[in-house]
């Protein structure tokens, strides 16, 4: 459970469009934009590198995203700024928070608002900002990266395993809160200096002492007196620390025991829903948020039946409608009545148009298809896809068909994913409604991907597990199979 909530709060610490600088246009209606200007930059700080040889980096995750006055969910930036400049414009006339990510472990916070200009500058691969029309803020806004810079003290879990091949003690984990915590009230001690002799913008001043209150706080809940906790400051749910800090506040304040799920321990989101449902501890926007979030947990761990039961009550408590659709295309909730189906494979595509498998090889009779099971979140089914490229465009001129069939549970995830592979508006790309609810996947013991199935001409399936998109066997196998 320590590890738990130390991969949580390494986490916490750490609508747009997007051209290049040369080609930024001056028409740019002042006050209606955010201009983001990124210095080209390696990533390699972003990554970690162990002695067994395996890496984890920060690009397959958010390094860029944003909070505005919609709080609840962040918005992803990209940039393109691994061998040139680059420049993203966020179209917007609020303020908003911005986040950078960087050395794997840090993250720096920037308040921004419509009309600014912020160039980023990467020193030793760390983000060094300055507001162009707003120079005299450059100390606020460099003072988590400096301070992390000269603080560098994070060791995760895996770089623990990798130096002693074993997993920290119990004291060991002890022993590093409070290395944590010690290195953010110093932190804080810090911001408070520049504070009090009045060299510190106020805005930035509340921004980080919030964060760095909360951060601190999650290290150890007893360091936080029970009166000095916002439960009904609605403005601070666009600081992710604070947002992070919630649901810890949720189990601790009302005894949250832990379960376990899928083999992995967790707390019981379903008693976490209900007790804060029945709470008056919480603004109504806040309360929103900790249901919204706890309905997720359910969604991505609990059975069926228990995101049914739990999907209406959040409906019947939840009146935010942006924040009911946001459940909606993220579980689909209309298709709901499907989700449990088990005689049939339901699908659909990216505009929620519903059909099934059996449907799609109907109509592809005359034809061999090849069907594709991939998801958003599994790296080699991503690295396949190029190869599945290559070999459509080998057969495009032939009777041969090839299906993407994404078992995604989050579809805006998968909507994400297909956009980046350039897959959103494939004519035969879906995400599969009832997985694993159907016979079908049962039957095919589908169950780690990618995996790969193929049908004949008559529409019969002749291979549960065919040879991937990669390599030469697949295209004798098609070449077999067109043959005949």
């Amino acid at each position: 459970m320590k590890y738990i909530s130390l991969l949580i709060i390494f986490i916490c610490l750490i609508g747009c469009s997007k051209k290049k600088t040369s080609t930024i246009q001056q028409s740019l209606k002042k006050n209606e934009n955010v201009v983001l200007i990124f210095g080209k930059r390696t990533f390699e700080k972003d990554t970690m590198y162990h002695k067994n040889g395996k890496s984890y980096s920060l690009k397959g995750d958010p390094i860029l995203y944003y909070f505005d006055s919609y709080p609840y969910e962040m918005k992803e930036l990209k940039s393109d700024n691994l061998v040139e400049n680059d420049t993203v414009i966020i179209n917007t006339t609020n303020q908003i928070l911005l986040e950078h990510r960087y050395h794997y472990f840090y993250s720096s916070t920037y308040l921004v608002k419509a009309g600014d200009t912020i160039q980023f500058e990467y020193k030793n691969d760390a983000p060094y900002a300055t507001i162009l029309n707003k120079k005299e803020l450059t100390k606020e806004l460099n003072f988590e990266v400096s301070y992390n810079m000269k603080n560098d003290i994070y060791i995760s879990d895996s770089q623990f395993w990798g130096k002693h091949r074993r997993h920290r003690t119990d004291k060991e984990y002890d022993d590093y809160y409070d290395i944590l915590k010690a290195n953010r009230v110093k932190q804080l001690t810090s911001l408070d200096s520049l504070h009090n002799i009045g060299n510190f913008d106020a805005d930035y001043y509340d921004l980080f002492k919030t964060k760095l209150k909360y951060a601190i706080s999650q290290l150890d809940f007893s360091d936080i007196k029970k009166d000095e906790i916002e439960l009904k400051n609605d403005t601070l749910l666009a600081n992710k620390i604070y947002k992070h800090f919630l649901p810890r506040y949720v189990f601790k304040e009302f005894e949250i025991p832990i379960i376990k799920k899928r083999n992995t321990p967790m707390y019981d989101y379903l008693i976490a829903f209900d007790s804060v449902q029945k709470s008056n501890l919480f603004s109504k926007k806040i309360q929103n948020y900790l249901l919204y979030y706890s309905l997720k947990e359910i969604a991505n761990n609990y059975s069926l039946d228990d995101f049914k039961t739990y999907h209406k009550k959040f409906t019947e408590t939840v009146k935010d409608t942006t924040l009911l659709n946001l459940i909606n295309d993220t579980y689909l909730t209309d298709f709901i009545s499907f989700k449990g189906k088990i005689d049939e494979v339901y699908l659909v595509n990216a505009t929620k148009e519903k059909t099934t498998l059996k449907e799609v090889i109907d109509q592809y009779k005359g034809k061999v298809v090849y069907v594709d099971f991939w998801a958003s979140w599994c790296a080699p089914c991503r690295v396949a896809i190029e190869p599945a490229k290559k070999l459509q465009r080998a057969y495009e001129n032939k009777d041969f068909v090839y299906i993407y069939i994404s078992i995604d549970q989050d579809f805006s995830k998968w909507q994400v994913a297909s956009k980046e592979e350039n897959l959103i508006y494939f004519r035969n790309s879906f995400v599969a409604v009832n997985y694993p609810s159907a016979s079908f996947y049962r039957q095919l013991q589908l169950k780690t991907i990618p995996r790969y199935i193929m049908y004949d001409k008559e529409g019969n399936m002749i291979h549960k597990d065919a040879p991937s998109p990669k390599g030469t066997e697949i295209r004798a196998l098609i070449d077999s199979y067109l043959a005949k």
